[in-house]
Parts: C-alpha cells; sequence; structure tokens
C-alpha cells in the first residue's frame, strides 16, 4: 500500500501540485491521491478507463495507433468506422461463444507499413496470433488484400 503525505486541496493548489491527498477514503471506499484540477479520485479514474476500454475496444486501439504508429491511420468514412466496430464486436462474440480468447489482427501487419482499415483486418485466435507475429503468408488472399490496401489506398483495394 502506498503511503502519501496529506496536503489539502487549497495547500496543493498553492503549490502548483498536480495531486493531494486528504488521508480520507473517496465516495467509493478507494484510499488514494486525488487530482486538484476536479478532485477525482485516481482509483476511480483508473477504473473508468478499464470500463471504458472493455466497452470501446475499437476506440481505445485507434487512440494506442495515434500514439504508437501514426503513419498507419488513415481517414475512415462512418461506414468503415461502422465495420471497424463491427469487426470488434465479432471478436467479442467469438470469444464469448467459443471460451477461447481472440485478437483483431491487422493482415499486413502495422510494423510492415499495413494500415489500420477493416479491409486489413481479421480476427484469429489469441494464440494464433501471437505466434504469427509481423510475419505473412503471401499465399493467404487476405493478406494480399492487406497488403494491397496498405500499398494502393483502401478505396481501391475494396472487394466487390
Amino acid at each position: 500500500m502506498n503511503t502519501f503525505a496529506i496536503i489539502s486541496y487549497v495547500n496543493a493548489k498553492e503549490a502548483g501540485l498536480k495531486h493531494y491527498f486528504t488521508g480520507k477514503p473517496c465516495k467509493r471506499g478507494h484510499l488514494s491521491q486525488r487530482l486538484v484540477r476536479n478532485s477525482e479520485c485516481l482509483e476511480c479514474k483508473k477504473h473508468g478507463k478499464r470500463v471504458y476500454g472493455t466497452r470501446n475496444p475499437h476506440t481505445v486501439a485507434i487512440r494506442n495507433l495515434r500514439r504508437d504508429r501514426p503513419h498507419s491511420l488513415i481517414p475512415l468514412s462512418l461506414r468503415e468506422m461502422d465495420q471497424l466496430h463491427e469487426i470488434y464486436l465479432h471478436r467479442n462474440v467469438l470469444t464469448g461463444s467459443t471460451g477461447e480468447l481472440h485478437h483483431v489482427d491487422h493482415a499486413w501487419p502495422l510494423a510492415r507499413g499495413g494500415i489500420h482499415h477493416p479491409l486489413n483486418l481479421q480476427v484469429l485466435i489469441a494464440e494464433s496470433n501471437v505466434e504469427k507475429g509481423a510475419e505473412v503468408d503471401l499465399s493467404d488472399p487476405v493478406v494480399l488484400r492487406g497488403l494491397y490496401c496498405s500499398l494502393f489506398g483502401h478505396e481501391r483495394a475494396k472487394i466487390k
């Protein structure tokens, strides 16, 4: 358990600190530091992020891509955003129905210049995805579609 020096909100604000600790639990019972800007408990904030991530995996994936691989993000239409959402929901359904963890994988890996687009995504069993890593099988049509989409643009890669 972390121990923090007790400092009031007023003293923390005057000192220009980001956090303060009163020694009293929040309304949910956490004994944690709070943010000066809005008095939010840090444990409550962490819990809220976990819940949001569970309910919105596609949004979290895009946020992480913006941070880690900004080159892989391209503007998506509303229809493509809906397709992305459906792919992540499909992953959740497969995981729930089979009891086996599934991942959303980039057919042409981001590490090799792939883009985050529905045409470059596939749902795989987690174990297979981890084994695959950034390897590609050029005989797989899904991988070739992902490569084409990444090289020549998603508009030209649409399969009718």
